[in-house]
């Protein structure tokens, strides 16, 4: 279920657009298939996530934000370093077994062997409901 589907589209857009709402990830372009046929810029990768993540709350004009950061890397998490913020939730994606107590020290919450988003979904249902 995408965000857009649990809030409702026209919920989503307000969001986005008011600023409460900033979502820093690759976006893609999709055709009538809903498949990928491009990949819009920025493309955000692993040597330039941190930047484009202070750039995006840069963007915001605004300090003590609270951040939801999603990362299938340990070291994700760090993406917001150094930024002023309220509060973090920390979900990782963890697919490897023998670093699952490493991802415990550094995230919230993980989704271990590919999981669904149940948790994330419910998750973002009860912050969006307050």
């Amino acid at each position: 279920m995408t965000l857009k589907k649990l809030l409702g589209i026209e919920e989503f857009e307000n969001l986005v657009n008011s600023g409460l709402l900033v979502i820093v990830a690759n976006r893609f372009l999709y055709n009538k298939e809903d498949v990928i046929i491009e990949r819009k810029l920025p493309i955000i990768h692993c040597f330039n996530k941190k930047e484009v993540t202070h750039l995006e709350i840069e963007k915001l004009g605004k300090e003590g934000g609270n951040f939801i950061c999603f990362g299938d890397h340990l070291y994700d998490i760090d993406m917001i370093e150094n930024s002023k913020y309220n509060d973090v939730l920390g979900i990782g994606f963890d697919n490897t077994p023998d670093k699952k107590e490493d991802f415990l020290s550094k995230y919230d919450a993980t989704i271990n062997n590919d999981g669904d988003f149940t948790f994330i979904n419910n998750t973002l249902k009860e912050i969006l409901n307050h």
